[in-house]
């Protein structure tokens, strides 16, 4: 190991056990594993032989982080829903304009995704591209129904370098009748879908351009699965 090996072997676990945010807190363990990779990547550019993960001369650099991932990972309840990024008023601005709805493919798909982010802590990218129907369990006591989302991860994932997070299980519980229900939501974006929409590969479809809301026999829907870039940025 040379004279730089060693410097970013101590200074790299360092940087991300007393990196914070703006105001002074912790990065979440998902944060934390994105910054290394970040760093790794950059290194790589630099030196192929500067790679954080395959390189022997970084494994206690590597065992550093892993550990205080996993740390990071057991004080995070995986329950607990994001944060509100959009305030009571500006939600109900949202749907009085029709950005959010159910009267057109478009309004119906992002009313869903932003419910997603609502009750089930689901941001865009990987965790809206891989949400699929099946992650989903309904079930109905009188008039409420509780939903449980469950991410797709193992059990036995500790939150390491190698590993994600355990999964991610969030319940919401709600009156289906109610207006603009997930579940009423979710049905009509279910029922709108075309019988070739191969939903083990996505949820998320394309909306068709020549819609008509008076054709109720014709998809809302095309079988194309929507882009990467689209879910990349989420329902706004």
């Amino acid at each position: 190991m040379d004279r730089t090996d060693s410097i970013l072997n101590s200074s790299i676990p360092t940087f991300l056990v007393e990196i914070r945010k703006k105001n002074g807190a912790v990065f979440k363990s998902e944060s934390i594993r994105h910054i290394f990779h970040g760093i790794n990547r950059y290194l790589t550019e630099i030196n192929s032989e500067f790679d954080l993960f395959k390189s022997g001369d970084f494994e206690d650099c590597r065992k550093i982080v892993d550990g205080y991932l996993k740390k990071l990972q057991s004080e995070e309840d995986p329950t607990i829903k994001q944060a509100k990024e959009v305030t009571e008023e500006q939600e109900r601005e949202l749907w009085q304009r029709g950005i959010l709805g159910s009267s057109d493919p478009q309004s119906l798909q992002d009313a869903l995704m932003f419910q997603c982010g609502k009750f089930f802590a689901l941001r865009g990218g990987p965790e809206l591209r891989g949400f699929r129907s099946f992650n989903l369990k309904f079930e109905t006591d009188g008039a409420m129904t509780k939903i449980t989302y469950t991410e797709n991860r193992s059990k036995t994932n500790q939150g390491g370098l190698k590993n994600r997070s355990n999964r991610k299980t969030v319940p919401h519980i709600e009156n289906a009748a109610e207006l603009n229900s997930f579940t009423s939501l979710y049905d009509k974006y279910m029922m709108h879908l075309p019988k070739n929409a191969d939903l083990s590969k996505s949820f998320w479809f394309t909306p068709n351009k020549n819609f008509n809301p008076e054709d109720n026999r014709r998809p809302w829907y095309s079988a194309t699965p929507r882009g990467e870039n689209y879910l990349g940025h989420g329902w706004y």
